[in-house]
């Protein structure tokens, strides 16, 4: 019984600790996105983009752990560009300070078949994370100085990777063990676990993987990826938007949340488009500032609030001013019934984290109706 209950309890901290970390990334993330709104360099700009990037895949993986914890579903796949995945993965690896002196004599060339467009359909921050893992499997076989060969290529069905490299190569009885979970040829890299994750991720996008090498000469690696394929026009694509232009006026909002980095960086985000913007840290609070203050064109209220249900509150606050737009605010994994949640005077829902563009779009949508 007491065993039970440990369990339970690193069961709950575990979920309450990706919570915090959730709304430290969603903090992270649109400060990052506010900078590159407001940088103007050029080449700041990029690193910028690379750096928002890799906290854009820190932030879905962290959504997958809060998926799995909570025996969900993942999340849907999307259309995207692979070969924009490949270069981004080589310019990880390139900018890895731990793998920078083994590249001091290391050449990478990286070649895109530009015939057609290499759409597959799967989770982007997954094959990112493959594509980095045999890469610096590459770099660390070269012992001094050799070459890396990426190149893509494809047909009307599939997209065909090669990752080629003039490594020491694996040993013949190696080969048929090197995806097997744990087995490693080099004890002092880690656990083996790397190829037998990366061949699990090409086959969940219906993928293959093979390895070819001799040893002394080198290895190469053959990736095979379905095209992606469909008539429904409705299918979730992966976007990137330009920021959406100011307002044409501005709104009074309320922000009803006990978190201080993410009601930092909304308020940032939405005084930055002119709009006037209070803060609230509890419920009661929230009721005392529009007691004060008067009407608001738009409320946030997040779903777990100190004192009281966001739920709750939200139907309290639609009594006091029936014409304020109220949007949830929530890290939760499980969506929300939209239908309930508008019986409740919900408008809308605001999943953390979030992009600019999202915060933007709600406080827009319907406010002025």
């Amino acid at each position: 019984m007491a065993t039970t209950h440990l369990t339970q309890k690193r069961f709950f901290q575990v979920v309450e600790n990706l919570h915090d970390l959730n709304n430290l990334m969603t903090a992270l993330y649109g400060s990052i996105c506010m900078n590159l709104e407001e940088e103007t360099d050029r080449k700041r700009k990029e690193r910028i983009k690379f750096l928002k990037q890799l906290v854009k895949d820190g932030m879905e993986l962290l959504q997958e752990a809060r998926l799995v914890i909570k025996k969900s579903k993942l999340p849907k796949k999307v259309k995207f560009d692979i070969r924009r995945i490949i270069s981004d993965s080589v310019r990880i690896v390139q900018n890895m300070s731990g793998l920078k002196d083994n590249l001091s004599n290391i050449e990478i060339f990286l070649t895109h078949d530009r015939r057609r467009i290499d759409k597959i359909l799967g989770y982007p921050y997954k094959l990112r994370e493959v594509f980095i893992n045999l890469l610096k499997n590459a770099i660390e076989a070269i012992p001094d100085s050799g070459k890396i060969e990426v190149t893509t290529r494809t047909n009307r069905q599939w997209v065909y990777i090669t990752i080629v490299d003039t490594g020491s190569g694996i040993r013949s009885d190696y080969l048929n063990k090197v995806f097997d979970p744990y087995f490693s040829s080099k004890p002092d890299y880690g656990t083996g676990l790397g190829l037998s994750i990366c061949k699990r991720i090409i086959s969940e996008h219906n993928g293959m993987l093979d390895i070819e090498s001799t040893e002394g000469v080198g290895t190469t690696v053959k990736i095979a990826l379905p095209l992606w394929k469909t008539k429904d026009k409705n299918f979730k694509m992966e976007r990137h938007m330009n920021p959406t232009s100011r307002p044409k006026c501005s709104f009074k909002i309320l922000l009803i949340d006990d978190e201080e980095v993410v009601i930092k960086i909304l308020q940032r985000i939405l005084e930055k488009r002119g709009h006037s913007v209070i803060w609230a840290g509890s419920g009661s609070e929230g009721i005392q500032v529009i007691e004060n203050n008067g009407n608001f064109d738009v409320i946030f209220i997040d779903l777990m609030l100190p004192d009281c249900s966001g739920i709750n509150l939200a139907k309290r606050i639609k009594d006091l001013i029936p014409q304020a737009k109220i949007v949830l605010l929530t890290g939760w994994v499980d969506k929300l019934d939209k239908s309930s949640i508008k019986a409740c005077g919900i408008s809308d829902i605001l999943y953390k984290p979030f992009e600019i563009n999202r915060v933007l779009k709600v406080v827009a949508n319907d406010v002025t109706a």
